[in-house]
């Protein structure tokens, strides 16, 4: 990243452009904008940048504002696709224009499948349960646009990250209409594993409530107890 002012970059558009095929002006100047974007230039600086070159602003503009809706590429919600009205339902700063998910009324937390009900509100059973479950088996290569509705709507503890604890949140709201506070992060605990010579042993142990677990074994060392 630079730290360039806007002088550096009239100055160096001036001399770069007295070497440009005159009907290839406009697609060069945008070009230049772009590489000096990606350099790390910013918005501030381009906005400080015009007023020297008519083709120089219009590519700034453009950049600016890609959608040409009135509304700046830093405070759009929506930077690639054309919404005035920046209307966002389900007030999650990613206009209605670009958000498939309706969060508000369809995809909020534990409606998997977006199921509706005769009177048109969301409705929660274990169909939600299986899309979850189904969303957590997909791999890259199968991503489908409705998997992001699913991702948010089956963030069960509001941790940010869809896994099996999620699952056991849903079958909670399921069976006992159990809806779980808000939390951050997740509580840690201790696995251990017993034998003897009647029966083996798994203990599980947290300060914290458990509401669920998950962990994955990839090299397993045990130290035996005998007891």
């Amino acid at each position: 990243m630079i730290e360039a002012e806007s002088s550096h970059v009239i100055d160096i558009w001036n001399l770069f452009k007295e070497y440009v095929d005159k009907k290839q002006i406009e697609m060069v100047a945008e070009k230049y904008v772009d590489a000096c974007a990606d350099m790390g230039v910013s918005d501030e600086t381009f906005r400080d940048s015009m007023g020297s070159c008519d083709h120089l602003d219009a590519a700034i503009s453009y950049y600016l504002d890609l959608d040409e809706d009135g509304f700046d590429v830093d405070i759009d919600n929506c930077p690639e696709i054309n919404n005035p009205t920046q209307s966002d339902i389900d007030e999650d700063v990613k206009g209605d224009a670009c958000d498939i998910c309706d969060n508000a009324n369809v995809y909020v937390v534990g409606y998997v499948n977006g199921d509706l009900d005769e009177c048109g509100s969301p409705k929660i059973n274990f169909f939600d349960v299986v899309a979850l479950l189904d969303h957590l088996q997909l791999d890259d290569s199968e991503e489908i646009p409705i998997s992001e509705c699913r991702q948010q709507a089956g963030n069960i503890n509001y941790d940010n990250n869809v896994n099996i604890i999620d699952v056991v949140n849903l079958v909670n709201m399921v069976l006992f209409d159990n809806i779980p506070s808000m939390q951050i992060g997740t509580g840690e605990g201790i696995l251990s594993v017993v034998e003897n010579t009647v029966t083996d042993k798994i203990i599980i142990e947290s300060d914290s409530e458990i509401g669920g677990f998950q962990f994955k074994l990839s090299t397993l060392t045990l130290s035996l107890i005998h007891i």
